[in-house]
């Protein structure tokens, strides 16, 4: 990083330590080695992740360079009345500046933030799906990470899931059996053994489901004005207007979970027999 040598001095002269302008340099350099030990497991990356993250992390240096040279030099030219003195002090003046560099650090902050969970999305996206996989089989997934179910690999990810959370129910039932044999005190409470089983359930839920979605044959549904697409590939119900839709019909849809797709040029929602039917009877009119 680089940073103005004669702001870093008038921010310390500004101050009542003397040591403003330092101690801004030392946050900057501690928010770096911040982002360096966040992403310091890299053994497994693949080199598309490695080179992305080398581009991030100069990316984050010119931000830091950016926002930490912007409070320097709030405070270089923020001269305090116990540094200027009482004496017709510009008390309104002072007061602006002051409300200036807490913006700066308040912006600055959430950016830094913003820019961080960025990152981990971006490397995130490049790791091989086969990867992700087995991760998952082991346990090594963020708790209330959602896998989404148009993810290309939902139904693999789901079984690594599923393979787990069985696993580690087996394991804590043969770790309490032997522990009582021995006459000890079981190291797994059965709250966690009754919380796995739940999660346990409600992955063969969702698999189940999909299951179910992706082997019923979905036909397209046309309507006077456009056409209503069960997308199994996307898992979305997609309604493709030949025109823009009337108001009452877009308020109908939003009303109803759908929502305008720029991308797909659709209305679109997530798949299920209940989208489906609530698509087909808003726009066939059907009661």
């Amino acid at each position: 990083m680089n940073f103005n040598k004669e702001l870093i001095d008038r921010a310390n002269e500004n101050s009542l330590t003397g040591k403003r302008g330092d101690s801004i340099v030392s946050d900057a350099e501690i928010d770096l080695k911040r982002f360096d030990e966040i992403f310091q497991n890299t053994d497994d990356w693949t080199e598309e992740q490695k080179d992305l993250f080398d581009k991030r992390r100069h990316a984050y240096i010119e931000l830091l360079n950016q926002y930490y040279g912007e409070l320097l030099s709030r405070n270089a030219n923020h001269v305090p009345w116990y540094v200027a003195g009482p004496s017709k002090y510009n008390v309104k003046k002072s007061d602006k500046q002051i409300d200036g560099i807490r913006r700066t650090m308040v912006e600055m902050e959430e950016k830094i933030s913003r820019f961080i969970e960025n990152t981990k999305k971006m490397i995130k996206k490049l790791e091989p799906p086969e990867k992700t996989i087995e991760k998952i089989s082991k346990g090594k997934w963020v708790y209330g990470q959602a896998i989404a179910s148009d993810d290309p690999f939902v139904l693999e990810k789901l079984y690594a899931k599923k393979e787990f959370q069985e696993s580690y129910q087996e394991k804590m039932k043969l770790a309490n059996k032997d522990a009582r044999k021995k006459g000890e005190n079981p190291p797994y409470p059965a709250y966690e053994l009754s919380n796995n089983r739940q999660n346990l359930k409600a992955t063969n839920d969702r698999i189940a489901k999909i299951e179910k979605m992706r082997k019923t044959k979905c036909a397209e549904i046309p309507f006077d004005g456009g056409i209503i697409v069960p997308d199994i590939n996307d898992c979305r119900v997609k309604i493709i207007f030949d025109e823009k839709p009337e108001v009452e019909v877009r308020e109908l849809l939003k009303k109803n979970a759908f929502h305008w797709s720029p991308k797909n040029k659709a209305w679109q929602r997530q798949l299920t027999a209940n989208a489906l039917a609530v698509a087909e009877q808003i726009l066939t009119r059907k009661n």
